[in-house]
């Protein structure tokens, strides 16, 4: 399972996202992230959470669309 310890609440955020809301939609562990402006963001317990940042030495990537090599981050969306 994916660690989102942090829940950073996505304020003011009154679009319904869903299987046809126009987004990208990306399986990232046990939920589904949507990306558009350049952030990515998943439903939970009734509000949207922003996604987390890739936090490896090797990229600034939102952990949903990481692709590092070598990634060591715990909560990307591939495997280390």
């Amino acid at each position: 399972m994916t660690d989102h310890s942090k829940h950073m609440a996505h304020a003011n955020h009154d679009h319904a996202h869903g299987a046809d809301c126009g987004h990208e939609a990306v399986k990232h562990g046990d939920h589904v992230d949507y990306l558009h402006d350049g952030h990515a963001h998943h439903e939970h317990n009734g509000h949207w959470d922003d996604c987390d940042t890739c936090t490896c030495a090797n990229c600034a990537d939102l952990c949903v669309t990481c692709s590092c090599t070598n990634c060591t981050c715990t909560t990307c969306a591939h495997a280390a």
